[in-house]
């Protein structure tokens, strides 16, 4: 079978047919990419050639038997019943985990023919079949197409495959997680996607998310679970319940008869795993626990007792309490597993985590895009702006016709495509000539302003926001909207910046067009430095140029930096390489984002 734009309407048919076999049959919507397995698990259809997925998104576009739900890459039959998820920011711009990973509810009862006797594998109202029975010594199953999951991830993140296969191996290692990194980089989303994106099967959804944020009021009430206030009803006063903090809520709901991990079962008898349901009716494998932000929270205090729990011990337990004050032990599923998120730039002004609870987790770092996926980058960011622009109500952006990118007519198209290694991505095509100078200058200054601080891509979302509902208003020029956008959603983030990171960035806004006199004058801030300052920054300088170059990031030599060899280090080719100062910037020099430099620049704060 052919595939992508080529695909013929036969296949397109047979390939659409397939889909509707594989829908028909489940609870509620699908993500095209467990569609896809299902369709090739069951042999209903032949999907050939390397962009099986962009082929499979063709044929149920054009075909008015589906239908997208919301933003997500999801889809169900016309007319179907289900909960769309709301997308909301999570502080990388992507689809929040609060609506697809929490409200959960058990599943409805099981209907059945007249005349079929009703099963022995109930538990409560809930049918497991055979096929899909789920022991609490079950191991975390390996994902067999794993290569082809990662390429569907493309869709929705941009994290490097490497970075996703290494969280793999420690997942089914036995080991927890934190994705660490800088803000903005798509951490929250990717703990939230992969526990469903990478376990999804015939028969289960994967593994539902509970997401939850930590805080700094956080204790072992919180996660573990306590004693908590209760107020009846009226005239009946206050009373006193033991509430279940969000890691035994998480390890009850593998369990039956838990009301959704709200309390334990009834009675002495050995607890009964079974699957689990989210409101919408979709089956997981179980739930795994989500903590946002996690040094928010004083962890050891909150996570002190769990050390053993948390080991992976082969006979694990979570001691969980009861109102006769005598600790229940649940066993701890061989397939849970905690994927918890840490800000990197704020590691030094949180709370810390000892070494005996750092052993319990693998530490993985989830850095911004590198610098030859711009186009790549660029292209997702400008697709979750419109999308959320969309979503606002400005009535000049439209969906793509085939459902996967978007259009701002006369201005600029997001459109849906297959990279060389099959995984979908999106790309930016600007149609208007101050659009596209606007873009590339404000691309111009992030990879500058990369140099000193690892930026997310939801920092790049909030530009382009910003950037567009200006212009979409009616009020602005795009030199004016982009002066304005930087001001409003980029200058923040550069105060941490240190003073003569700051001053780079004010120096190639105000001598933007003249790259002999910028270098200069960096060169000149640099000799008044500190000799220790100079070094780090020259340092990072070099590290930098060679990122860009696709060089190997290596320690910079020492005699690079001695500061007699200033003006080689900081030479017109590394700077012109590193800030690209030669071209104008639409940008004012004396404007609002100017200003706001300044005013960084001279620690006279905000």
């Amino acid at each position: 079978m052919t595939t992508g734009a080529t695909l013929d309407e036969a296949s397109r048919k047979s390939l659409a047919d397939a889909a509707f076999t594989v829908l028909s049959r489940a609870d509620g919507p699908l993500h095209l990419g467990e569609i896809l397995a299902r369709i090739q698990a069951e042999g209903l259809s032949t999907v050939d050639g390397q962009t099986p997925q962009l082929a499979l998104s063709t044929a149920l576009s054009r075909d008015g038997r589906f239908e997208r739900r919301g933003s997500s890459n999801e889809w169900s039959l016309a007319g179907a019943e289900g909960d769309i998820a709301d997308e909301e920011a999570d502080g990388t711009g992507f689809a929040s985990a609060q609506h697809r990973g929490s409200g959960q509810a058990p599943a409805p009862p099981v209907e059945r023919a007249p005349g079929v006797p009703p099963p022995t594998n109930l538990v409560g109202d809930v049918e497991i079949a055979p096929s899909h029975t789920i022991s609490a010594e079950d191991f975390l199953p390996h994902v067999p197409d794993l290569e082809r999951r990662l390429r569907a991830l493309g869709a929705e993140l941009l994290i490097e495959s490497g970075i996703v296969r290494r969280i793999y191996r420690s997942l089914l290692a036995g080991r927890h997680v934190v994705l660490s990194g800088p803000p903005g980089t798509g951490k929250t989303e990717l703990a939230r996607l992969l526990p469903t994106l990478l376990w999804a099967d015939g028969d289960h959804h994967g593994y539902a998310p509970l997401l939850v944020t930590a805080t700094e009021d956080w204790g072992v009430r919180d996660v573990i679970g306590g004693i908590g206030p209760r107020l009846g009803d009226p005239g009946s006063g206050l009373s006193y319940v033991i509430e279940h903090g969000a890691l035994t809520r998480a390890v009850l709901r593998h369990y039956a008869g838990t009301d959704d991990g709200s309390r334990l079962p009834d009675g002495p008898k050995p607890l009964v795993r079974q699957a689990f349901y989210k409101a919408e009716g979709h089956r997981y494998r179980g739930t795994w626990l989500i903590i946002d932000e996690l040094t928010r929270a004083p962890v050891d205090a909150a996570f002190g007792g769990l050390l053993t729990t948390l080991g992976g011990g082969e006979d694990a337990v979570l001691l969980v309490p009861t109102a006769s004050g005598q600790p229940r032990a649940v066993p701890l599923p061989r397939d849970f597993r905690i994927i918890a998120t840490l800000n990197s730039f704020d590691r030094h002004f949180l709370n810390q985590i000892s070494e005996a609870l750092k052993r319990r987790f693998d530490f993985i770092d989830v850095p911004p895009p590198v610098p030859h996926l711009a186009a790549d980058e660029q292209g997702i960011a400008a697709a979750h702006a419109l999308r959320r622009l969309l979503r606002s109500g400005f009535p000049q952006i439209t969906r793509a016709l085939d459902g996967q990118g978007y259009h701002w007519p006369g201005v600029l198209a997001v459109e849906q495509v297959v990279d060389d290694e099959g995984a979908l991505r999106y790309r930016l095509r600007p149609e208007h000539d101050e659009a596209r100078l606007a873009l590339s200058n404000f691309w111009r200054l992030l990879t500058a302003i990369r140099a000193f601080r690892q930026l997310g891509t939801a920092q790049v979302v909030a530009v382009y926001m910003s950037l567009f509902a200006g212009v979409l208003t009616g009020g602005m020029g795009w030199p004016e909207a982009l002066d304005a956008a930087l001001a409003d959603s980029l200058a923040d983030q550069l105060q941490v910046l240190t003073r003569d990171e700051q001053r780079t960035v004010e120096l190639l806004v105000a001598h933007a067009g003249d790259a002999t006199t910028f270098a200069a004058a960096v060169r000149a801030m640099l000799r008044d430095l500190p000799s220790g300052r100079r070094m780090v920054y020259l340092a990072a300088l070099v590290e930098r140029d060679a990122e860009l170059r696709g060089d190997d990031v290596g320690e910079p030599a020492p005699s690079l930096l001695d500061s007699t060899r200033l003006d080689d280090v900081a030479s017109d080719d590394t700077l012109s390489r590193v800030f690209a100062p030669e071209e104008h910037l639409l940008l004012p020099r004396r404007g609002l984002f100017a200003r706001r430099l300044r005013t960084l620049s001279r620690e006279r704060g905000l």
